[in-house]
């Protein structure tokens, strides 16, 4: 798009003028609030640092001011995978660590150590969601000439966040952990959930709960999905029935089948929805005992 003249900066894009949204039956053409509507209703979890909220705010932003200029869905996907890249700096270096990395070292890391989930034997952006993730802000990074749909933006919208709430959430292998904190004394049980207690505070939930969500938002979608995360979950509760939640979350996530492709998908808003409720009643097992601060 051409630089806009001064009385040009708060007319909508010419673009945004030829899309439609379905209200009360009818279609109408999108509005402001329509755009703005569909990117709130992407948050980040409360737990999420607070550092990490503001970059990703600061992609949303970017994204709402596209109702004016669309090329800016572009710069504002580019500011998600700052978030994204931020979320695994903070998770694996710690807060104020200013340790850096490229997004596909601090990927590597954390599949390691179990804050992501591993690779399979040779991963590719059809087949790994990461992937995809990683070559899309590749392309981005290193300048396009493309020009990205609102839908477009909104999925990558939806799957860094999902992402960045696993990360902020996600235990770590106990090989990773005993190399980081030492293994002077042999974890407990909690209990009341009969988890076996990490060396830090980890939070869990009810297979009742996971269950009920999984059956009345993925199961309305998709059937043999959401039998296939109950199945995976019951099989990894304790006798009390709880898991930790990053354990739900992970089977969650890896549970769609079509979870590379970048198109809106009602699958996917269900076990977004799914996650963002878990991390929103998930209860607080306390650590066995505290090691040192990260």
């Amino acid at each position: 798009m051409t630089f806009k003249a001064v009385d040009e900066i708060l007319q909508p894009d010419a673009r945004f003028r030829d899309l439609w949204v379905t209200s009360g039956g009818a279609l109408r053409k999108m509005t402001l609030e329509d755009h703005h509507s569909a990117l709130a209703s992407i948050p980040l979890a409360e737990h999420v640092d607070a550092d990490v909220v503001t970059a990703f705010d600061r992609a949303r932003n970017t994204m709402l001011y596209a109702f004016f200029d669309y090329d800016l869905f572009v710069v504002g996907e580019l500011q998600l995978f700052g978030a994204l890249e931020l979320a695994l700096k903070y998770r694996l270096n710690g807060r104020g660590d200013g340790s850096s990395g490229t997004l596909r070292n601090l990927v590597d890391r954390a599949r390691k150590v179990g804050i992501l989930p591993k690779p399979e034997a040779t991963p590719t952006p059809l087949s790994d969601p990461i992937e995809a993730l990683i070559e899309m802000r590749n392309a981005l990074a290193h300048g396009t000439s493309e020009i990205h749909s609102p839908g477009m933006a909104l999925e990558l919208c939806s799957a860094c966040a999902v992402w960045i709430d696993h990360i902020a959430h996600a235990g770590v292998a106990t090989g990773a952990a005993e190399e980081a904190w030492g293994d002077d004394r042999q974890p407990g049980q909690d209990i009341v959930t009969g988890l076996m207690q990490r060396r830090q505070p980890s939070r869990a939930v009810s297979i009742d709960e996971v269950c009920s969500l999984v059956a009345s938002r993925i199961g309305s979608v998709e059937d043999e999905v959401a039998k296939t995360i109950v199945a995976r979950i019951k099989a990894a509760a304790t006798p009390q029935g709880f898991v930790y939640l990053d354990t739900a979350r992970s089977v969650i996530v890896e549970a769609d089948p079509r979870r590379a492709l970048m198109i809106p998908s009602l699958l996917k808003k269900a076990i977004s929805g799914v996650l963002h409720q878990l991390a929103a009643t998930a209860s607080l097992v306390p650590a066995h005992r505290a090691g040192p601060s990260r």
